[in-house]
């Protein structure tokens, strides 16, 4: 079964009990890709998604070129967001890569971006995030995908 249908079967499947976060995890052996997912609420057609994340097993570790060639793909191509990604950084020494959404949305003082980041293992880390004019930190904030969006936006990540 390719990744993309397995995805959606268990999203529809998945109806966690009770208040609160809620975690999900998607293996699948034929690509080594694990999928990670940590949820407020999840419907039949939609989730309130605190953290989307991947992970690839036996996969050698990729160096600061592959990397940046990763980041750069997610970039042109990851779409369903609040806006298009844009790659801030790519540490070589980590090596690890940083992504934002390339303009935040402002309302009432605050600012709300998506940030993905990625680090050579290969893992893939995708939350949002809030930050309020004058404050001194950020806050994560849970967002909201339909089921299809979500299956676009970790298959344009796979690259």
């Amino acid at each position: 079964m390719k990744f993309d249908d397995l995805l959606r079967q268990k999203l529809v499947d998945w109806r966690p009990a009770g208040v609160g976060r809620h975690d999900l995890t998607v293996s699948h052996p034929e690509t080594g890709w694990t999928l990670y997912l940590s949820a407020e609420r999840q419907d039949a057609l939609s989730g309130l998604y605190w953290e989307v994340g991947l992970r690839r097993s036996g996969a050698p570790p990729l160096d600061a070129a592959a990397l940046r060639r990763w980041a750069e793909h997610i970039a042109g191509r990851v779409s369903g967001l609040l806006q298009p990604l844009t790659v801030l950084e790519v540490d070589v020494a980590q090596p690890a890569a940083l992504l934002r959404s390339r303009e935040p949305l402002l309302s009432n003082g605050e600012r709300t971006y998506d940030e993905l980041r990625l680090n050579a293992t290969p893992q893939a880390v995708l939350g949002r995030y809030q930050h309020a004019e004058g404050a001194s930190r950020r806050q994560r904030i849970p967002f909201a995908l339909t089921h299809d969006t979500l299956v676009r936006v970790v298959l344009d990540m796979l690259g």
